[in-house]
């Protein structure tokens, strides 16, 4: 298997590690998934977490899985993921001292698959989201940068961490802006860009959208 470590930055996506698979069998340890897991349990984050997915090298779109597998020496899991294909893995201590493999196996074997992992909080099911609310939410993917770039990153390579300005709102279908005078929000097809500052902290203004957002994520400043 082909492995390539990489740090990439895109203005919605954090991508910290990347390993390249061109084969129908995707197979990775699972300690890596385990240790950025630990990260996230122990800030206590309400809403922010790191997606795992496996997505194509040159489209960026998912790789579809059939089924897949997280084995030890003594043992067999299933491993379980989302229909959009992010990789439902469990907190398991055990699993990591007993050096588990995560085993994911791709319909299509001319795929190249890249494991991606990416910062990201919930979505909502509400059309209309408070500025005091997205402020949490920015917060909180700010403060999960922090605290995984101290264990990604050395010293040597601290420069590289990006500025988050805002957040990236994630929706199903495309997407239209309802609120008035939001000039600090883009939105354009599935996405809405927004800019957060320290004023949202305590507004409880509501922005109205034409669909709830299935997830949020950082917006980088580039």
């Amino acid at each position: 298997m082909n492995k390539q470590f990489f740090i990439l930055v895109c203005s919605s996506v954090l991508v910290f590690s990347s390993f390249l698979s061109s084969a129908k069998e995707f197979v990775v340890a699972y300690d890596g998934f385990y240790d950025r897991m630990k990260v996230v349990n122990k800030g206590e984050y309400n809403r922010a977490k790191v997606g795992f997915y496996l997505k194509e090298l040159k489209s960026g779109k998912s790789c579809i899985l059939s089924h897949g597998q997280i084995i030890t020496e003594q043992q067999e899991f299933p491993l379980t993921f989302s229909p959009n294909m992010e990789l439902l893995l469990p907190f398991d201590e055990k699993l990591d001292k007993d050096k588990a493999i995560v085993i994911a196996q791709t319909q299509n074997p001319k795929d190249e698959c890249q494991l991606v992992m990416q910062i990201e909080a919930s979505g909502s099911d509400k059309t209309q989201l408070a500025k005091n609310d997205l402020f949490e939410v920015y917060t909180e993917l700010s403060d999960l940068m922090d605290d995984l770039s101290g264990f990604v990153l050395s010293t040597v390579f601290g420069f590289l961490m990006p500025d988050i300005v805002g957040i990236t709102l994630i929706f199903d279908e495309p997407v239209t802006l309802l609120s008035k005078n939001e000039s600090v929000m883009n939105c354009s097809d599935f996405k809405c860009k927004v800019v957060i500052n320290d004023d949202w902290e305590d507004d409880m203004q509501t922005i109205r959208f034409s669909s709830a957002p299935s997830k949020i994520v950082p917006f980088i400043e580039k």
